[in-house]
């Protein structure tokens, strides 16, 4: 059993079965003791993550209102830890955000119209058929000990930035939306 969080989506799979059931189906959200998680359901939405705010204190079902609202700006600038993944299923979008620390980090990888997303770099690589070394990426992680881009030293895994979200449609296109700075 994984202990990050991980989800895979394949559009195709979800037009054969119950959308919502389907996604759910491929989630892992392991317990996490702080912050702690958190699954919220809505007649046309649903949001999950780990979620914590500290001051002035925001709770998960507002922080959801701000989803819906599409207040992504405001969400970052919240004081808290939290990476908070809402599936619009009205859009047929999946957005993933981060907080303005970074506290978790969210790797992903794209295919077309499919989608893998983990707080665990090596659960994402797993995912991949045939994995390539980013060497400009390698040798600055090398040379720096740290990696200052969404790139990884993988040439197709990405690194969610904190305070930014990613937006992933229908279509298999995806942006990345720096929200501070």
């Amino acid at each position: 059993m994984r202990k990050h969080f991980f989800l895979k989506i394949n559009w195709k799979d979800l037009e054969k079965l119950n959308s919502v059931e389907t996604i759910i189906k491929g989630l892992q959200l392991p317990d996490n003791n702080f912050p702690p998680k958190f699954f919220v359901k809505g007649k046309d939405y649903f949001a999950g993550g780990y979620y914590v705010s500290f001051n002035p204190k925001v709770n998960i079902e507002e922080a959801v209102e701000l989803c819906r609202k599409n207040k992504w700006e405001q969400i970052v600038s919240l004081n808290g830890d939290f990476l908070i993944f809402y599936f619009d299923l009205k859009k047929e979008k999946i957005s993933v955000v981060t907080d303005q620390t970074g506290k978790f980090p969210c790797y992903f990888f794209t295919e077309g119209e499919k989608i893998t997303l983990s707080t665990s770099f090596y659960d994402v690589f797993r995912s991949l058929d045939s994995p390539q070394l980013n060497m400009d990426r390698a040798l600055e992680f090398i040379y720096r000990d740290i990696l200052i881009t969404d790139k990884t030293i993988i040439q197709d895994i990405q690194l969610l930035p904190p305070a930014t979200r990613l937006e992933f449609g229908r279509n298999g296109v995806y942006n990345l939306n720096k929200l501070l700075g």
